[in-house]
Formats: structure tokens, C-alpha cells, sequence
């Protein structure tokens, strides 16, 4: 099923009986805050414009992607000694405006905050990352996610489908976000040239 949030305020669910929390359908966060309890296990979608705060969660799957279009997804820990792991496959989906603009305006961002100034809060799996064009695609930088505290991630992230002409991209790990690197693939043009050159420099070699 989908449990949608919606409006500016808080929604708190109280799973303690429960001990965790689980979602395997759709959770919509589309505005203000949706609390939950207790810890939270994933294997379906999380999504929206608003900000999930949970006692951490473990994601076996399923896929993260922000904004209702281009916004921002805020994941918060209630306190900052739990942990957010992404094991694999949880995927993650962005949509990407022009480069090197706004996070959050310009293209998707997922937010992380209430983490601890010492230790490891964010754990990532080489998990895949799909993109989609929202309209000014290029080449450029894209910050895709931040932390509220400097090097409290691990791991890292894989480009997936979305970036077939840009096969030259990249993911920059920063200290306190990570961002793509767009780079086209070479044009034709360019191997045409660099065919031209090679050929001219074997010409001037059996000259000599």
C-alpha cells in the first residue's frame, strides 16, 4: 500500500510495541515531518518532499528518491548513536536539472541529519543510482547527498541507467556530501580529430 503524508506538520507513529517499524509498499512523505518511534526496516519505495525521522533504518531493498519532481528528501535520526544502512540492492533515484546549481532546486537531494560527531551514521553498499533528465542535463557538478556532520558515511555508490551519453561520470566523496560528476562521452567529432592525429603522426614517422 501508500501512506501518504501531507501538510507542514508532524505525524508521529508510535511503533514501540511493535519494537520496529517495517514498510515494504510506499512511504510519501510529500511535506513536514513523518516520526516514527522505533527503528524502521525497509523493502519498499521512500520518497517525497518532507523529512522522515526514525530511530534508523536498515533498507534491504526497495529505492529512495526525493522531491515531488526536483526537491529534497531529509532523512533524520532521532539520536545521533543510530545508523542508517542501505544494504544492497536499495536503489536510489535523482532527478537532474542544470549543473552546478541549488541542491534541492536545481536537482534531487537526499539530506542527512541528526547524525553524531564521531563514528559512522550513513552506510552505503555500492548501491545503484538512477537518473532521470528534468530538462538542462550537463556537463557539471551535482550534489546528490549531504551530511549534517563531516565523515560520518561509508561506502560507496554506482552509477546506473540515465547516463548513457555521460559515460565519463563520477561520483565525488566530500567529506560532507557526495556529488556527481557529469562528463559526456567523447563526440564524434573529437575521435575524428584524435583518428586525424594519430594518422599524421604515422605518416611523419614513415617520412623519416
Amino acid at each position: 500500500g501508500i501512506f501518504n503524508k501531507t501538510g507542514a506538520g508532524i505525524a508521529t507513529v508510535q511503533s514501540a510495541a511493535l519494537g520496529t517499524a517495517a514498510n515494504s509498499g510506499t512511504l510519501h512523505v510529500q511535506a513536514g515531518t513523518l516520526a516514527f518511534s522505533t527503528a524502521l526496516t525497509n523493502s519498499g519505495n521512500i520518497r517525497g518532499n518532507g523529512t522522515l525521522q526514525t530511530a534508523g533504518i536498515t533498507s534491504t531493498g526497495g529505492n529512495f528518491a526525493a522531491g515531488n519532481s526536483i526537491g529534497t528528501l531529509t532523512l533524520a535520526l532521532a539520536a545521533p548513536s543510530q545508523v542508517i544502512d542501505f544494504d544492497s540492492p536499495t536503489t536510489f533515484t535523482f532527478e537532474l536539472g542544470t549543473p552546478d546549481g541549488v541542491a534541492g532546486v536545481n536537482n534531487d537531494l537526499i539530506a542527512f541529519t541528526g547524525l553524531n560527531t564521531t563514528g559512522t551514521n550513513v552506510l552505503f553498499d555500492n548501491n545503484t543510482v538512477n537518473f532521470t533528465n528534468a530538462g538542462g542535463l550537463g556537463e557539471g557538478l551535482y550534489t546528490l547527498f549531504t551530511f549534517d556532520q563531516a565523515n560520518r558515511y561509508t561506502g560507496t555508490l554506482n552509477i546506473g541507467s540515465g547516463l548513457e551519453s555521460f559515460s565519463g561520470s563520477s561520483f565525488f566523496y566530500n567529506i560532507d556530501n557526495i556529488q556527481l560528476n557529469l562528463i559526456p562521452e567523447p563526440g564524434t567529432g573529437a575521435l575524428l580529430l584524435g583518428a586525424f592525429g594519430l594518422l599524421a603522426i604515422r605518416s611523419r614517422r614513415r617520412l623519416r
